[in-house]
């Protein structure tokens, strides 16, 4: 079975050296009802005070609906990055749940 990653940058809404803790969830309409599932485990991060001299991901897209297994999310590379992290929220960028 392949496993995807899946990952959401934020970079505006954190303070550098404060520590934030995140968890996922899933979710899929049934009709017109939103079914989620329960919330990941938590995991600790926090954004350094060096600062990003790294550019964001561009063209940042995510499938609608094609799977009924996933939900497929993709980007263009960026130079010189070692690792990608994806972030995500169940109503536009706003909170994270």
């Amino acid at each position: 079975m392949e496993t995807n990653i899946c990952e959401y940058l934020i970079t505006h809404t954190t303070t550098q050296d404060t520590h934030y803790w995140f968890k996922v969830s899933a979710a899929y309409y049934e009709g017109y009802n939103l079914i989620k599932s329960e919330k990941s485990a938590a995991d600790e991060g926090w954004k350094s005070s060096s600062g990003s001299t790294i550019t964001p991901p561009t063209t940042v897209t995510a499938s609608n609906g094609t799977s009924s297994d996933y939900v497929l999310i993709s980007w263009n590379s960026v130079t010189d990055a070692v690792s990608y992290n994806i972030y995500r929220a169940n109503v536009g960028i706003g909170r994270l749940y």
